[in-house]
């Protein structure tokens, strides 16, 4: 797996910025679904010095069996095997924010309560996608 990122390398978790994306967009382009989880981002409430609580959420996706490069990485998990890996990835992650789904936001989520409403949309724009190719 890729090398360690330092914590300069992160930004701050700011609202007018893009947030954290709790499903990593190049973990969607790998399998398939990064037009389901473009638009899927977490912010703290409080965003002020947020640099190393944005690289620990990152670190925590690694440990986790995420890898930051999943193709050069050769990720072979399923949408599944990965939703539960970020489960395990932010469940002790207990800082209030908002998640953004689509333009909307759901307020009042810690990043592992955040993963029950993730989980819902994915399943949810998944089934509607199979109803539609069928």
């Amino acid at each position: 797996m890729g090398g360690c990122i330092g914590v300069r390398f992160f930004k701050d978790l700011n609202h007018t910025g893009d947030g954290h994306h709790m499903f990593p967009r190049a973990l969607g382009d790998k399998l398939g679904i990064r037009d389901i989880i473009e638009d899927v981002k977490w912010y703290p409430t409080e965003t002020k010095n947020t640099a190393s609580l944005h690289k620990a959420l990152h670190d925590k996706l690694k440990e986790a069996g995420i890898p930051f490069h999943p193709k050069r990485d050769n990720y072979t998990g399923s949408i599944d095997d990965a939703l539960n890996a970020m489960d395990i990835a932010y469940k002790d992650f207990d800082r209030d924010g908002f998640l953004m789904i689509d333009g909307k936001k759901h307020p009042d989520l810690s990043p592992a309560e955040a993963m029950k409403k993730i989980r819902e949309h994915i399943e949810n724009e998944l089934r509607k996608r199979n109803k539609y190719n069928k």
